[in-house]
């Protein structure tokens, strides 16, 4: 899923805004709550929403306090990812991954006025 996401991402110009690391962060993470998501009871439909809350939610917040999340959906992307990689949740990672959620949106809706017509 997270190769489908990236190559999604070359489709959009949004994108150009972002390092390719950026966005493979940002693809896995996505990939990984989808994945956690499909597996529970949980809607997708509501995850979605959760995602693209506004940045002072608590699904997104900017781990600037030093204090994690369970709820947060950058909670997989954890402190010793950071200090291997030397990017942060905040930021780019968390710009991305918010593009890219928004991105599918889009195209999903597309995809369903496509085929009204």
């Amino acid at each position: 899923m997270a190769r489908y996401l990236c190559k999604l991402s070359l489709r959009y110009s949004c994108f150009l805004e972002y390092k390719q690391s950026e966005i493979a962060a940002a693809c896995l993470i996505l990939a990984l709550n989808v994945t956690e998501m499909s597996g529970s009871d949980s809607d997708q439909g509501q995850f979605e929403k959760e995602t693209c809350e506004s940045s002072n939610d608590a699904f997104m917040s900017d781990h600037s306090s030093g204090v994690e999340s369970s709820m947060c959906v950058l909670s997989k992307w954890t402190n010793s990812i950071v200090t291997i990689t030397g990017m942060s949740r905040g930021g780019k990672i968390r710009h991305a991954y918010t593009s890219l959620v928004y991105t599918l949106q889009e195209q999903e809706f597309m995809s369903q006025e496509a085929s009204r017509f």
